[in-house]
């Protein structure tokens, strides 16, 4: 297994951050305690599925918001969210709203790897 590389997600490829999003709040629920709704979802609102739309937001505010991959081998091991400019506070350059890396990736070195890629 080669070491994790961050990507910039083109709109193109927001279909695997739709697909990644329910195991990252999986993950979150073990946490957390929260319950799926009665649609199996884990979100606090009575959502029946997700939608493509749901996250386009990421890609409608160029150079202020960044949807990155991480992948491992070509494959989609986890997705990063940043935000930079007006998205964040005034003491900080930017912030990583989400970072999500797929359990058969984890221990392997591939989300330090993708956060840290000249250490």
């Amino acid at each position: 297994m080669t070491a994790g590389r961050l990507v910039p997600m083109p709109f193109e490829r927001r279909h695997v951050l739709l697909n990644l999003w329910p195991l990252q709040l999986h993950e979150l629920a073990s946490h957390s305690g929260r319950l799926p709704n009665r649609h199996g979802l884990f979100e606090a609102e009575d959502v029946e599925t997700y939608a493509p739309e749901q996250h386009d937001s990421w890609w409608k505010e160029p150079g202020v918001l960044f949807p990155y991959l991480i992948e491992v081998d070509d494959l989609p091991a986890g997705f990063a969210l940043v935000a930079e400019g007006a998205r964040v506070r005034e003491d900080a350059e930017r912030v990583v709203w989400e970072y999500f890396v797929l359990a058969p990736f984890r221990g392997s070195g591939a989300a330090h790897a993708a956060a840290a890629p000249d250490a």
